[in-house]
């Protein structure tokens, strides 16, 4: 896509996007996808929301070689009223090669998608899953810091990895899922002029622990805010984290790629 905007270096990673939200926003995704890979974007993690649509999904990575994806249920399918069917079909996803998380899945209060225990009980059996695939999981969390510690808390055994996403909490939050082994991932919201505690908590975070997103087609960064976002725009977050923790661009991509490489075993 000539006229598509790309701040890209080689070597960049975009951890979270929705390929098929992209698609409802009126873009091309393989058009994206290819204009990005080829302007240097070396990973992208394609997340589910919900088991619809997962064939095209497992399509489009069969085409885009660094394209990976995640399967799982967002707190939106919590209002659905039957969770067994959407858990089976779930666990089917899961044993696809292409797929290398789950996720997304956690709890939002912001939205109340359903009453705190449906979400709970939907998020808790993605935990139990993750488990048992050994597989890192994906965590939406909205407004729902303690509900989130505790539902991670209530599993046992606890995931052993996982990635906090889109992370917009403050330090104290990073330090609490820090110490239950996961990664956070920063997003375009990062470079918001209000997001004071966000970049807080991004000074501190772990470098082995880092990575970078960009939750398209939501969440534009500031100098593209109100747009439509894609991976193409992950540049700006990845110039506002290096400013901020006083490295360099060539730095920050290199410790990033490196983290997603061993927290998704991808081989370099």
């Amino acid at each position: 896509m000539s006229d598509l905007d790309l701040q890209l270096a080689d070597g960049m990673i975009d951890s979270h996007l929705h390929l098929s939200e992209i698609e409802r926003k009126g873009l091309d995704p393989l058009a994206v996808l290819n204009a990005c890979f080829a302007a240097g974007l070396e990973y992208a993690l394609d997340i589910g929301i919900s088991t619809a649509g997962f064939e095209r999904r497992r399509e489009w990575a069969a085409k885009q070689p660094g394209l990976h994806l995640a399967a799982g249920l967002h707190p939106v399918t919590s209002a659905e009223a039957e969770y067994q069917p959407l858990l089976a079909a779930l666990a089917s996803q899961l044993r696809d090669s292409a797929v290398v998380a789950v996720g997304e899945t956690g709890l939002d209060r912001f939205r109340m998608y359903a009453p705190m225990e449906c979400q709970r009980y939907l998020f808790e059996q993605q935990l139990k899953i993750a488990v048992e695939r050994e597989l890192p999981v994906i965590v939406h969390n909205r407004d729902a810091d303690g509900d989130i510690l505790a539902t991670l808390d209530a599993v046992s055994p606890p995931p052993p990895h996982g990635i906090m996403h889109c992370f917009s909490s403050g330090p104290r939050f990073a330090e609490e899922v820090l110490a239950r082994g996961f990664h956070i991932s920063f997003a375009g919201n990062l470079t918001y002029k209000k997001a004071d505690e966000v970049r807080e908590a991004a000074r501190m975070v772990p470098w082995e622990r880092l990575l970078l997103e960009t939750d398209a087609p939501y969440l534009a960064p500031q100098a593209r805010r109100g747009r439509t976002n894609h991976p193409g725009l992950i540049g700006y977050t990845y110039a506002a984290l290096a400013e901020l923790r006083g490295v360099s661009p060539a730095y920050l991509i290199d410790r990033v790629r490196e983290n997603y490489r061993a927290l998704f075993r991808v081989a370099s």
